[in-house]
């Protein structure tokens, strides 16, 4: 259950920082992703080194749940960092081709140079037909 709430934080913390960049929608998953696979991989690594060193199953155990969330939170972190410094995307005005980068929430803009309404819908630009 704890898990699951720091997984879902986990992207919900990342959902602003994409939308800024204008990035996709998705790739805030990358989050809870890298969490998972990292939390699996450390703790198989560790298991396998103290294997290798001889050590019982019952003294392995408590060391492979410290490697499972010391490896879910390293991944987490690095999700931040690749977020962190993707750059922002500029889209083009399809009148003007002026660069903006600015998107409201409800995914409209507005081109400084010749004051075109415009739609941002997957990261494609088109015209808003105003009636």
């Amino acid at each position: 259950m704890l898990e699951l709430v720091i997984l879902c934080s986990l992207y919900g913390a990342l959902v602003p920082k994409v939308k800024k960049k204008n990035r996709s929608k998705w790739l805030p998953l990358i989050a809870p992703a890298l969490w998972i696979v990292s939390k699996y991989v450390s703790s198989l690594i560790l298991g396998i080194i103290f294997y290798l060193q001889g050590m019982s199953t019952e003294d392995i155990e408590f060391y492979m749940q410290g490697a499972a969330w010391g490896g879910g939170i390293l991944g987490a972190v690095i999700a931040f960092l690749v977020i962190h410094k993707l750059p922002v995307k500029s889209l083009n005005c399809p009148e003007c081709q002026a660069e903006f980068k600015s998107v409201s929430e409800l995914g409209t803009a507005t081109c400084k140079n010749c004051d075109t309404k415009l739609k941002v819908w997957f990261n494609k630009v088109t015209k808003l037909k105003t009636a």
